[in-house]
């Protein structure tokens, strides 16, 4: 995990986030989220911020930023915050990297990002950690496979 000082979410962001409609900013972002420096910033939320920024706009070319953000383990809510937005506009390589954190300590983490995503392609990945596991880990995975088969459209 980081130590970075850096590391900190941006003050804009607010606390909520991940979890208001439409992972709406507390306060207007005092830098240009698209400026596409930001790629390539030794700043992890830099990365993220931009493909997020990217994304509402419509523009998908950079979402391979997210797979190689959960390449790694980060510093949490960045770490949650890549999770839920490679379950939102990820490709496959991005639910290859959402999909191994299953099998770690972030697993119910990742249970709720692939929820979110609603990927019927990570059952097998689910059922493969719900063997031979805890009472919580097993609880995990079958509500997560439970609700990616009874999808809410509410929810999205």
């Amino acid at each position: 995990m980081s130590t970075d000082p850096d590391a900190s979410a941006p003050a804009f962001i607010g606390e909520e986030w991940l979890f208001n409609a439409g992972w709406s900013f507390e306060a207007e972002p005092e830098v240009d989220l698209l400026d596409p420096a930001r790629l390539d910033s030794p700043r992890a939320w830099d990365r993220l911020l931009c493909v997020f920024a990217e994304a509402k706009r419509g523009t998908f070319e950079h979402v391979d930023v997210l797979s190689k953000l959960l390449a790694n383990e980060q510093p949490h809510p960045l770490f949650l915050a890549a999770m839920y937005l490679a379950a939102s506009i990820g490709r496959a390589s991005e639910a290859h990297a959402l999909g191994r954190w299953i099998d770690s300590d972030w697993f119910t983490q990742a249970a709720a990002a692939v929820i979110l995503s609603g990927d019927l392609n990570f059952v097998g990945a689910l059922l493969q950690r719900r063997r031979g596991a805890g009472v919580e880990v097993k609880e995990t995975m079958e509500s997560t496979i439970s609700h990616l088969l009874e999808m809410e459209p509410d929810r999205f």
